[in-house]
């Protein structure tokens, strides 16, 4: 369980560096679907 919330923390702070943007609980389901996708050292799309 601990490890499963650190990588959401881990995903949540990625997001918000790159893009700025605030995430939410509402937000963060999308956000984590999009990082799966990601590849290797890509970045979100602002």
């Amino acid at each position: 369980m601990f490890r499963k919330m650190l990588f959401g923390v881990m995903i949540w702070l990625k997001y918000h560096l790159e893009t700025g943007k605030a995430v939410s609980k509402k937000s963060f389901k999308s956000i984590s679907a999009n990082y799966n996708k990601l590849q290797g050292s890509q970045a979100f799309v602002v």
